[in-house]
């Protein structure tokens, strides 16, 4: 089954942006950065796992579990800059990837 990765990487970058001024409304634009940053350095990973969970070469679990070792690579250097605490950047870092779950999950059906 193909999917077509384009839209869903343009769904994942909106819903970010959203993510981002929805959860700092005073640190937004460093959010929306950190955010986007992460998803351009992923890109390729995240197509890759987005075809084989759409052609079943993996399972969701996997999928996860790919995902959620991603989180360490979420740096998040503008908020870190911008002085916002360790929690709630891991709380942003893990929107972030339930964000690219919710996404992702949909578009293989």
């Amino acid at each position: 089954m193909a999917i077509n990765f384009d839209d869903i990487f343009s769904q994942l970058k909106s819903g970010a942006a959203t993510l981002a001024k929805n959860t700092f409304k005073d640190f937004a634009a460093a959010a929306k950065e950190d955010a986007l940053a992460f998803l351009n350095a992923s890109k390729e990973d995240l197509k890759r796992w987005a075809n084989l969970l759409a052609n079943g070469d993996i399972t969701l679990k996997e999928f996860e579990f790919l995902l959620l070792a991603k989180k360490d690579s979420l740096k998040m250097e503008a908020l870190k800059e911008a002085g916002l605490g360790a929690i709630k950047i891991d709380a942003f870092k893990s929107s972030l990837l339930n964000l690219v779950l919710d996404t992702v999950i949909p578009a293989k059906k």
